[in-house]
């Protein structure tokens, strides 16, 4: 990907919405990027790596980093960033581990090519601190669904936490029951509630939020 056309992908997600288009031309010109193309079911996220990563084409799966038991912390579709929490804590202990679910293209930007744009660029620290800040509250919102009680409250925060309107399953519900921490038939019997209090509409597995409002009045 030629560097004009990687800053127009950029400039389109709200992490680079802000930044002086000159700037991040000059940028991207100046650290020659790779752009790599991975398949599916292959690692994306680097391990001891002081990486941004960008997912540019593909769908991949955030999980926990607990070797024990794997669970499902969100879905990643294009264009999706990964690795800017972590980007700057103190040791080399993974947060999570990142697989890609179809072929996908993607975009590492190292530590100090991050650090060099947040020092010339106010737009694009003030969006990287928003984005800091957001998924502070996303992570604060699984906490909260983990520990939420009965099964319909679990899905129900789970839901919102996803921040979406319209949200993709997991291909296994058992994956998502795990999660959860809740029952195979219990998940299916809080998703009918849910559908018949018309709070969510179901497609195969396309959830539709109806309502996140009402949803967090019922159940927060």
């Amino acid at each position: 990907m030629i560097p004009t056309e990687l800053a127009k992908t950029l400039a389109a997600l709200p992490l680079f919405a802000k930044t002086d288009p000159v700037v991040l031309s000059t940028w991207l010109e100046k650290h020659r990027l790779p752009v790599l193309n991975l398949e599916n079911g292959a690692r994306i996220d680097h391990m001891n790596a002081r990486e941004l990563g960008i997912l540019l084409s593909g769908r991949a799966q955030i999980q926990s980093a607990d070797n024990g038991r794997s669970v499902i912390l969100r879905e990643l579709s294009a264009p999706g960033i990964f690795g800017a929490a972590a980007l700057f804590c103190d040791g080399d202990i993974p947060m999570s581990r990142i697989e890609a679910k179809s072929d996908t293209a993607v975009l590492y930007i190292p530590l100090e090519a991050v650090n060099a744009l947040l020092d010339t660029d106010t737009g694009f620290r003030n969006a990287y601190l928003t984005f800091l800040s957001n998924r502070v509250r996303f992570l604060n919102r699984k906490i909260l669904c983990f520990t939420a009680g009965s099964a319909e409250r679990r899905l129900a925060l789970w839901l919102v936490s996803e921040e979406n309107e319209k949200i993709l399953l997991p291909a296994s519900l058992t994956a998502l029951a795990d999660m959860l921490d809740i029952g195979r038939a219990s998940l299916y019997r809080a998703f009918d509630k849910l559908e018949s209090e018309r709070l969510i509409r179901r497609h195969g597995r396309e959830i539709l939020v109806v309502s996140q409002e009402e949803i967090l009045k019922k159940y927060q």
